[in-house]
């Protein structure tokens, strides 16, 4: 994913932002983490970046 978001970006396109779900991470923090991003974050804050989740770790 990060080599194809990394060519995606060169090739002058944009997105939101990609949040990358760990598989050995618990699912009540990543449900947390993705509360506290929805509340806390301003809008394009996240764009054309990539986030591994849950944050904590």
């Amino acid at each position: 994913m990060p080599t194809h978001f990394q060519n995606h970006l060169a090739a002058g396109r944009r997105v939101p932002g990609i949040l990358i779900l760990k598989r050995q991470a618990n699912f009540g923090e990543m449900i947390d983490d993705l509360i506290l991003i929805w509340e806390a974050s301003l809008p394009g804050e996240y764009q054309d970046q990539i986030r591994y989740l849950p944050l904590s770790r």
